[in-house]
């Protein structure tokens, strides 16, 4: 957003607050990946699951930016806008999918596994 919007933070220098602000907003939302998926899994493959998943969260935001930026040069930079906002949202979709895991007992759980 910064390097969209350099005109205007040039012109309004304040502006660049706006956009820390939401970076920190972004960065919060995967900072509860570790509270909710943890109790997904069972004990023996938490670390291994949690583990594959986030590094392969890590290969993708790496893939992600040259994919924008190869759709942004051949069909405008609106196009590539757009697949990140796809992106987001499949990822909140799925998100919506885990199961409620709220007032479960994890002993109980880790018997019935």
């Amino acid at each position: 957003m910064i390097t969209v919007f350099w005109d205007n933070i040039a012109n309004y220098p304040p502006l660049i607050f706006v956009f820390v602000f939401i970076i920190g907003i972004g960065t919060g939302i995967y900072g509860g990946y570790g509270p909710i998926v943890s109790e997904l899994f069972p004990t023996e493959i938490r670390s291994t699951d949690m583990g594959a998943g986030f590094n392969l969260a890590k290969g993708t935001q790496f893939l992600t930016p040259i994919l924008i930026t190869l759709i942004a040069v051949q069909y405008g930079s609106g196009s590539g806008i757009f697949l990140g906002s796809i992106f987001a949202l499949s990822v909140a979709i799925f998100i919506w999918t885990f199961p409620e895991i709220k007032a479960i007992d994890l002993e109980n759980l880790e018997k019935q596994n």
